[in-house]
């Protein structure tokens, strides 16, 4: 298991990462295949997923010998991309049979390095391509990051659950409180909602969430300007980010049962 691999813009993954890290404290999973690097994070339980795929061609170099699966702990990483500055590549070696991955900031004559132990590869890994199932899903949207960070802010004012529904007409996001509720609607025609998919059969799709969870999604927005949303009565949501130097970023969050 040998790797080699060079990204002149390591803003690319700092941004993933960033996203990440502001909502998760797990061990995080790279995947270097033959068409990209892919990344894996998942927590106890379920609750959150979050999957990222950066396409080979925005590699510099890539020599990857086979498929190379590696763990990570999230905060060493993070810490070490937080100090990235402008016009530094990224280098990432490991050598066969070697414990460590080696990541290396450079510029001009300077080289900062940082070496990191691996963790243990679960049997149970998998990276299930989340952005593959958004045609299952009875119900979707494209909408701006800001009319949606806009949407959850109002409602978190109302209750710590929040229900999200969508009918043939928009999108609602409703909060219940004890003294107090929030409500926000958006109609389908809305100029920042795109895209809008709605199964005929359907007369309303209802889910519920934890508001922390919804409002983390925010925190992805520096990832694009737009996301997708997939929503289906009893199903994960599925959000969908990308942009031109990030083939996608896919967060899927488990509903609460009420």
């Amino acid at each position: 298991m040998a790797l080699n691999i060079t990204l002149d813009t390591p803003k690319i993954l700092k941004t993933i990462i960033e996203s990440i890290s502001s909502n998760l404290t797990e061990g995080i999973y790279f995947e270097f295949t033959q068409s990209g690097l892919q990344i894996l994070i998942s927590i106890a339980g379920s609750v959150w997923a979050v999957e990222a795929k950066i396409d080979k061609d925005k590699f510099s170099t890539y020599e990857v010998e086979d498929n190379v699966v590696l763990q990570l702990r999230l905060k060493e990483i993070s810490d070490f991309l937080k100090t990235t500055t402008a016009n530094e590549s990224l280098h990432i070696s490991l050598k066969d049979g070697d414990g460590k991955v080696k990541l290396t900031l450079s510029k001009e004559k300077t080289e900062r390095t940082i070496t990191l132990g691996l963790l243990a590869v679960d049997d149970s890994y998998r990276f299930k391509n989340l952005a593959r199932f958004t045609e299952k899903y009875k119900g979707s949207f494209t909408i701006s990051t800001n009319l949606y960070q806009e949407a959850i802010k109002t409602v978190a004012l109302g209750g710590s659950h929040i229900t999200v529904s969508m009918t043939k007409d928009g999108i609602q996001f409703v909060s219940k409180g004890i003294t107090k509720n929030a409500e926000v609607n958006i109609a389908k025609d809305n100029e920042e909602v795109q895209n809008f998919k709605y199964a005929e059969e359907s007369e309303q799709i209802v889910s519920h969430f934890g508001i922390e969870y919804l409002m983390n999604l925010t925190k992805f927005s520096k990832i694009g300007d737009a996301m997708l949303i997939c929503l289906g009565t009893t199903a994960p949501i599925l959000c969908i980010f990308g942009s031109e130097e990030i083939d996608h970023v896919a967060v899927a969050i488990a509903p609460r049962n009420e």
